[in-house]
């Protein structure tokens, strides 16, 4: 089994109780929580039990909803925090049905995975074009329809109805809702979680950039939790938006689904051509590699975490022009390069030294 697997047998329950209250499919719920969560096992997901990536707004704060505060698109947002995986799956489902533009999904049979998946993204939930197509890729390469299937063949044999308490669940606060099917893992106040109503998160193609990186069923990265990777993937989709823009261009869904393929940037837009090809890759393990070819002295050496600390600073500070971000950035790869070439030069030296010492034996 793979991990997305693994956590959809995991959570398909939670996914199931979501169908039964809401007619939401539980596959289209399951697939979204893997791709927002690394299925599971982000920071966000580990140490908030925010499987959705809710983002905390004012109306939550002014409720007395507890949260979390994460780097994402600007330093120091605050996500919504939950006592219970579970919440995080009421708020998702209360989002959906709270807001108005999605009213149109619920007209769907709560079985109809591929036109919820493309009625969310459709409505705005997404603005990446390929967000409905990750969605299903995953559903249907992990058998999630299962559970859909399951759902239904269960309401119909006791003569019920997909979605028909969705109206009573959907005016209730989360942890209500939570409690009133029996539900709730941690003791938490009731009236200390808003009602999802009010609650924003919208999907830009940056973000679904750092989630299909992280995805297992798109050619993610095999690691997990790690704060270093998750630091290196950040400072990555951030990186991509500014080469973009530098460049005149924006990040569009062509360009996120073979960014997210190759893990690769091209940085030569960014920082020049003085250093000839530039460009930075996320291996396998989540490390970021820079990679310089100037046909003279190549460089190929995995930033450091000062390093991409450093980047992610440049980025992220608002303070700085697009021009000044290109400047520092050129620096810090131009630091990082001649570090490669004089750590390159000491150990040729060093092995010239040896070679002349065991010549000398002889």
């Amino acid at each position: 089994m793979s991990k997305n697997s693994d956590y959809a047998a995991l959570h398909a329950q939670e996914a199931m109780d979501q169908m039964e209250r809401y007619g939401i499919p539980a596959s289209g719920t399951l697939a979204q929580a893997i791709l927002e969560s690394n299925s599971g096992q982000s920071r966000l997901a580990t140490q908030d039990n925010n499987h959705f990536g809710i983002k905390a707004t004012q109306s939550w704060l002014n409720a007395g909803g507890a949260y979390g505060i994460y780097t994402d698109d600007k330093p120091d947002e605050k996500f919504c925090s939950y006592a219970s995986v579970a919440a995080s799956y009421e708020h998702h489902s209360q989002f959906l049905a709270n807001n108005k533009r999605y009213a149109a999904c619920f007209q769907l049979a709560a079985n109809d995975y591929v036109g919820w998946t493309n009625g969310i993204a459709k409505a705005g939930y997404a603005t990446a074009s390929g967000y409905a197509q990750a969605l299903q890729r995953i559903i249907e390469q992990n058998n999630l329809q299962q559970y859909d299937q399951q759902v239904m063949q269960r309401m119909e044999a006791e003569g019920r109805t997909c979605g028909e308490k969705r109206e009573e669940y959907a005016a209730m606060s989360v942890t209500d809702a939570v409690q009133a099917t029996s539900l709730q893992q941690a003791t938490v106040s009731a009236t200390s979680q808003p009602s999802a109503e009010s609650s924003d998160q919208t999907t830009t193609t940056e973000d679904w950039l750092r989630r299909m990186l992280s995805s297992e069923d798109a050619n993610g990265l095999s690691s997990s939790a790690d704060p270093l990777v998750e630091l290196a993937v950040t400072a990555f989709v951030s990186l991509l938006a500014l080469a973009r823009q530098v460049d005149g261009q924006t990040v569009d869904a062509a360009t996120a689904e073979e960014t997210a393929r190759t893990r690769t940037i091209n940085l030569t837009p960014l920082v020049g051509e003085q250093f000839g090809d530039c460009s930075l890759t996320l291996d396998s393990q989540g490390k970021a590699v820079l990679s310089v070819d100037n046909e003279v002295a190549p460089v190929s050496r995995e930033l450091t975490e000062s390093e991409l600390t450093r980047l992610s600073d440049t980025l992220h500070d608002d303070s700085l022009t697009d021009e000044a971000k290109r400047l520092r950035i050129g620096s810090l790869v131009q630091g990082a390069v001649f570090s490669q070439l004089a750590a390159n030069n000491f150990e040729e030296g060093l092995a010239n030294s040896q070679s002349q010492t065991e010549s000398l034996r002889r």
